[in-house]
């Protein structure tokens, strides 16, 4: 499974075999972690906020119990961002791997059931306590190791053989609210009710904390360019243009500005935002790859639409503008559905390229309004 085992371990707790311990500590490395980590900057104060004040996540937290924690959230809404901040400190649970190396060697790495059953056994250790396990980008895995992941993840607190109750762990889950990752939830969800915080549903939170990063990068910006006030004032109008703003459009903007020495002029500033789509077409694309070839002709009519409206269509109505057919004459003929099923309908079948906000549909990532 495409992913790594990071284990940390205590030198105090001397093992037995100090040789075999080294080496199966690097077994586990098979990436540079540290480096893809620090990929994310740090947040920036006064931020997560909304995500670590939310009761859910509270609750969670707090909970005695082993419990599942799914956190969904649109495209670059700085969901790695807050789970950088989280995966600080980690356990210290080697003394369990190292039996099960010593029987299979590096194939360990490669065999989802060994790895399991290694966190399992340590979760299962009072000696190491509570052991909290990050799963984040669910939706970035490929489909054959994701159905395993979510196989394994229902089956631990689902299968009365094994009783999470038991147990130290809980998972911490992010992923785009993707239809299949829902549906395996939605069946979990019976047995744990709370599983899910929809990141998607606290725009108006998340986008105060966006402002605060804005800000941040500006004091910054500032000082490694020497701006004035009056730039940095200018800037500032800029960006605060564009209404659907993330924390992916803040970065491009923001290392774009540092990039060009244009941009400490007025007209090299509104070039680099005008601009942006351009820099961004690599994700653009990868957005449109993942999108079903079933869903193509749905997708292109749905892009069409938002495109071509005169203002942003509600979910209702972009849901009847989906369903009409060339010979349909009359109303009585749509099958419209419920709004909760034509949002998540919306959001899949183009690859999160649109995002719904206070339930009218726009085009996720604009440069401009």
């Amino acid at each position: 499974m495409t992913g790594e085992f990071h284990i940390h371990h205590n030198l105090e707790n001397e093992l037995p075999d100090r040789e075999m311990e080294i080496k199966c500590h690097q077994t586990f490395r098979t990436s540079e972690y540290e480096r893809y980590k620090e990929r994310n900057p740090n947040p920036v104060k006064d931020t997560c906020h909304w995500f670590l004040r939310h009761t859910r996540y509270t609750a969670w937290k707090s909970s005695p119990m082993s419990s599942l924690l799914w956190v969904s959230a649109d495209p670059g809404c700085g969901k790695s961002i807050f789970f950088k901040f989280l995966t600080d400190e980690k356990p210290e649970f080697l003394r369990h791997a190292i039996g099960v190396f010593e029987k299979n060697g590096d194939y360990i790495k490669e065999n989802v059931e060994l790895l399991w059953d290694i966190l399992t056994a340590a979760s299962a250790d009072p000696e190491i306590g509570e052991i909290v396990c990050i799963l984040d980008a669910l939706d970035e895995c490929r489909d054959s190791e994701l159905k395993i992941l979510l196989q394994k993840l229902c089956l631990f607190y689902q299968d009365p053989l094994h009783p999470s109750s038991t147990t130290n762990l809980k998972f911490l889950v992010t992923s785009r609210s993707l239809l299949n990752i829902e549906r395996k939830f939605n069946r979990l969800s019976l047995k744990i009710p709370e599983i899910r915080l929809a990141g998607e549903d606290e725009t108006d939170r998340a986008r105060d904390e966006i402002i605060l990063a804005i800000e941040d990068e500006l004091v910054k910006i500032q000082q490694e360019l020497q701006l004035s006030q009056e730039s940095i004032s200018d800037l500032r109008k800029e960006i605060s243009k564009v209404k659907h703003r993330t924390y992916l459009w803040l970065k491009l903007i923001f290392e774009l500005t540092r990039k060009d020495p244009q941009s400490v002029t007025k007209i090299g500033r509104r070039k680099i935002i005008d601009a942006l789509p351009e820099s961004v077409d690599a994700d653009y694309i990868a957005i449109l790859d993942k999108i079903p070839e079933n869903d193509e002709e749905q997708a292109r009519k749905l892009l069409s639409i938002v495109c071509a409206a005169r203002r942003p269509l509600s979910v209702k109505e972009m849901s009847i503008a989906l369903t009409i057919r060339a010979d349909n004459i009359s109303h009585r003929e749509l099958d419209i559905q419920a709004e909760d099923y034509p949002k998540r309908l919306i959001k899949n079948i183009c690859g999160f390229f649109v995002t719904v906000i206070d339930g009218r549909v726009y085009l996720l990532h604009p440069s401009k309004i």
